[in-house]
């Protein structure tokens, strides 16, 4: 189990992902199925009813304080929890899914695209996730808690998210806007600059490097103007 759980260093090589990929699946389902070994009982809880993972899911979401590492949310709709601005969220979505998402166009932060997910799940706030593999209806999906294994699907993530053969479509938040200016994207309206970087933790100095950013991916020139477009695009 252990040596399932390490991790390949390297972000190059389509074969490191996919036996990553491989050691994920294994692990959870080795941990379920082994009361003796480093996960307990408690950290780990099997679900079987599709109305209950779906609830479970959307559950999550609304859950979220400070991150979400989203893969293939499928047909949920998420909305956005108050103080949003201030969370990070990043959705990895299968590219036959593409027309979908983009059609709804409610998930909120960033997301990029895949040929092949192994599996769907939210991961939320490092304490939490669900896991559940993509396109089998049929297959359970597993609650955890488990630091060991928490820590194993966070870290498969972000080594995914900027893995060759991941892409940010042209036109969507991820392609166009970074996550920090996201952020100060969801307090434009509201805050000035001081208050946004003291909401943030940054520098004013920052903040209107962000919003010149901002302005200049928009093609606008006020704080009125950057809110209408992002508006128009579903994004506040």
């Amino acid at each position: 189990m252990r040596d399932a759980g390490r991790c390949p260093r390297s972000r190059e090589g389509v074969a490191d992902l996919s036996h990553h990929e491989e050691s994920v699946v294994t692990a959870t389902r080795s941990a379920c199925s082994t009361p003796d070994g480093p996960v307990h009982a408690d950290d780990l809880r099997r679900l079987d009813d599709v109305t209950e993972i779906d609830a479970l899911f959307d559950e999550l979401h609304r859950q979220v304080k400070f991150r979400a590492r989203v893969v293939s949310p499928g047909e949920s709709d998420f909305a956005a929890p108050a103080g949003s601005a201030r969370i990070q969220y990043q959705t990895l979505v299968r590219r036959h899914e593409m027309a979908t998402f983009s059609q709804r166009n409610t998930q909120p932060g960033e997301f990029r695209v895949r040929e092949h997910l192994p599996f769907r799940m939210v991961h939320v706030d490092d304490r939490i996730a669900a896991v559940s593999v993509a396109g089998r209806s049929t297959d359970s999906t597993f609650v955890i808690r488990s630091p060991l294994l928490l820590g194993l699907l966070a870290e498969w993530f972000d080594l995914l998210w900027s893995a060759p053969g991941t892409t940010a479509p042209a036109g969507t938040p991820s392609a166009t806007l970074t996550s920090n200016q996201r952020q100060v994207l969801g307090l434009l309206q509201a805050h000035g600059d001081e208050t946004i970087a003291r909401l943030l933790g940054i520098s004013a100095t920052t903040v209107r490097r962000h919003v010149k950013a901002i302005y200049e991916k928009f093609g606008v020139n006020n704080r009125f103007a950057a809110g209408v477009a992002a508006a128009k695009l579903g994004w506040l």
